[in-house]
């Protein structure tokens, strides 16, 4: 019988884990009506929920979103205006809750743990970032993207950096 060369164990390891490392992607939906188009050199507005934003979500770093937004738009040749605006980007922030049964059932190598500690319920916060392309003259919504991700808060869970490459990805797929 032959043996397995240690060199092709781990070639197929580092295979395996270079397909799953680049297979994952971040979470995003994306929805649009049918056959839209964004008038060339047209303006816009970014609009957010600041007023309306959960306490454990800091009002800057959805500023920081909502100021890269505008910037990758410009970017793309629009014009920001306050006055006249042909399109409306609503940036939206918000946060949920997700209920996860903790067992701590093995504590320990040697044994369960005690019978208080069974079927604890905790809570993991979800931040949610949705940017939506409004048609201002109609109110239609042309366009939306959203991604979300957990952490400890929006400005905990991502710094102005991961902010700005969050909304370029979203932005991406329009």
């Amino acid at each position: 019988m032959k043996s397995i060369n240690p060199l092709k164990i781990t070639l197929a390891f580092v295979m395996l884990f270079t397909f799953s490392a680049c297979t994952s992607s971040p979470f995003l939906e994306v929805n649009a009506r049918d056959n839209f188009v964004i008038t060339d050199g047209a303006s816009f507005i970014v609009t957010t929920n600041k007023s309306d934003l959960p306490a454990n979500i800091d009002p800057i770093s959805v500023e920081i979103a909502a100021e890269e937004t505008a910037s990758y738009f410009a970017a793309m040749g629009y014009v920001e205006s306050a006055d006249q605006n042909k399109y409306i980007l609503e940036l939206t922030v918000s946060t949920k809750d997700k209920l996860r049964m903790d067992d701590y059932r093995f504590r320990s190598y040697y044994g369960w743990g005690r019978p208080y500690d069974f079927d604890r319920v905790t809570t993991i916060p979800e931040y949610f970032m949705r940017i939506s392309l409004i048609e201002a003259k109609d109110s239609k919504t042309l366009w939306t993207g959203l991604t979300k991700w957990r952490g400890s808060g929006m400005h905990g869970g991502l710094d102005s950096q991961e902010i700005k490459e969050s909304v370029a990805y979203i932005l991406d797929q329009l």
